[in-house]
């Protein structure tokens, strides 16, 4: 009964999907990854950032009102229409009855003139000196470029050159290219010979704890079922060394069709991590586990 239960349960879980694994992750849960996202590509950012602001009023003036309501004016000339009347009356201009002007009375109108004419030349001035009077808290600061001649002419030539991104660590004598030609390849073969249920392929390029998992899904869906492979793109994720073997995780960006009346492919995305013995020379990679990205 509980043997029913389980074949009951795999198939509800392989139900989804006909590939090898059924959508699912698979295999030896210790050759997991902590981490299932493929390195970004460096790049500049899609969108762009405006950081306009408002900028202060150069003069510091603020908007509305004349000369008149500017401070300092309106008591420089009241001061000035008061010390020519008070002068007019004190030095004869009174007893005249404000007759006609006096030369006293000529005089201080001159002066009074010619304070309000050099005022105004000196604010005129002072506004039109330029950032360093008009606005003395504002600074304006220019980038430099790096001295990039200098640097190199000290020794530091590369300073020129861009940062390249991080990649895996790898061991000494990996080839990345030939492992992920060998990987792209193995991915189509198992989809293949998962297809025709060929469980004596897939084991000769399995671990005996992916292949338990294997024959657990052949007997929930023993029905051969055909997976097109359209397209396999592989990055190499990271090469780590664990309990005596290598284990290199390579990131599958896949388009496969596993319903033949589908009319649109369907992409899929996996980690396989594959392990080969460190004591055993020229020793073979095998797959020892699938782990989906939410995994």
């Amino acid at each position: 009964m509980l043997a029913v239960f389980l074949l009951l349960f795999a198939g509800v879980e392989y139900a989804a999907a006909k590939r090898l694994g059924g959508g699912g992750s698979m295999g030896n849960r210790q050759s997991f990854s902590t981490s299932t996202t493929p390195r970004p590509d460096m790049g500049a950012p899609s969108g762009s950032f405006s950081s306009q602001q408002a900028r202060p009023n150069p003069t510091g003036a603020t908007p509305g009102g004349g000369f008149f309501s500017r401070p300092g004016i309106g008591g420089m000339l009241g001061g000035l229409a008061v010390g020519g009347l008070l002068g007019s009356m004190l030095f004869g201009g009174g007893g005249h009855g404000y007759g006609g002007p006096g030369i006293l009375d000529m005089l201080l109108i001159g002066g009074g003139l010619f304070l309000l004419f050099k005022f105004l030349r000196s604010r005129r001035q002072a506004t039109a000196g330029g950032p360093a009077m008009g606005r003395p808290m504002e600074r304006t600061y220019e980038p430099q470029p790096a001295p990039q001649a200098a640097a190199a002419a000290g020794g530091w030539a590369n300073l020129g050159a861009e940062a390249a991104p991080a990649g895996p660590t790898l061991p000494p004598g990996f080839d990345t290219e030939e492992f992920l030609a060998g990987a792209k390849a193995l991915f189509a073969r198992m989809q293949r010979s998962w297809s025709q249920r060929n469980l004596a392929d897939i084991e000769a390029f399995s671990t005996a704890a992916f292949m338990a998992d294997v024959r657990q899904q052949a007997a929930a869906d023993p029905t051969p079922t055909p997976t097109d492979v359209l397209l396999v793109d592989a990055k190499l994720l990271e090469v780590r060394s664990q309990n005596g073997v290598t284990i290199a995780s390579a990131y599958f960006d896949t388009l496969l069709r596993e319903d033949p009346k589908a009319g649109q492919p369907e992409q899929v995305r996996e980690v396989w991590h594959f392990v080969r013995r460190e004591t055993v020379p020229g020793d073979s990679w095998k797959l020892d586990a699938i782990q989906q990205m939410d995994s």
